[in-house]
């Protein structure tokens, strides 16, 4: 897997001595990993934190989650913030200083972007934090957030041995918990298979009904599902893989 150190997004609001310079979001999918030489393990600090982890539950649908972490100055000396480093550019941070005098309060706000990567499930993300009191020794903030899932499938797969009869086979499609009536579609057209699309009267549940014309030979295919729903903001997009082999 590769391994992303993230960037950093800072928004200075106050008047400081220093600065930290700001960068564009990373365009690239986000990892949960830490970056190489890092550790998961609370790094000895003068900047002494209320919580180094935070995690949360966002409500079905919230495309954004905010947060801040806290931390006070325990040291006789000004300490600077020198760099955020988020493990992935759907998190930015926004500090309003970077210098902090013996005993001054501190806050690090934080954002989440769900919806850069359809999130779902559990979501880990990192910060590192570096000072001018150990800027080779970074405090790791870490970020959980649960994220409801709106659609499930019973399977993201179908596959045919080559050979056999091209019988259908069927996917079940239900609606998360808290999720209302669906609206299931697709725009595939393809034809190595043919796809049906069945509402169960509930209207929470569909049966995607998949044939292969033949399997006589190779065959690869990825039918994407379109779900609509009022209790999410924006329609969320699935994708099945076929293949007869």
């Amino acid at each position: 897997m590769k391994l992303l150190t993230g960037v950093l997004i800072t928004v200075l609001s106050g008047a400081s001595t220093g600065s930290l310079a700001a960068q564009p979001p990373s365009p690239e999918v986000c990892v949960s990993v830490l970056p190489d030489g890092s550790s998961s393990k609370a790094v000895p600090s003068a900047l002494k934190w209320d919580k180094q982890k935070l995690e949360l539950d966002s409500p079905l649908g919230q495309s954004m989650v905010r947060t801040s972490y806290y931390f006070t100055n325990t040291s006789k000396n000004r300490i600077s913030l020198v760099d955020l480093l988020p493990s992935c550019g759907c998190v930015t941070t926004e500090v309003a200083k970077i210098d902090f005098d013996p005993g001054e309060r501190g806050e690090i706000k934080v954002t989440l972007d769900l919806a850069m990567d359809d999130a779902q499930g559990r979501q880990e993300r990192y910060i590192l934090v570096k000072t001018s009191e150990a800027p080779d020794t970074p405090t790791v903030l870490r970020l959980v957030v649960h994220v409801p899932t709106p659609v499930e499938l019973s399977s993201n797969s179908l596959s045919w041995k080559i050979g056999d009869k091209p019988v259908a086979k069927e996917i079940m499609v239900n609606a998360g918990e808290g999720v209302e009536k669906l609206k299931l579609s697709t725009a595939f057209e393809n034809n190595d298979f043919s796809v049906q699309i069945k509402p169960e009267p509930t209207g929470r549940s569909y049966r995607v009904s998949i044939t292969p014309a033949s399997t006589a030979g190779l065959c690869y295919a990825q039918v994407q599902l379109t779900a609509e729903s009022a209790s999410f903001p924006r329609p969320v997009d699935y994708k099945i893989n076929l293949n007869v082999n």
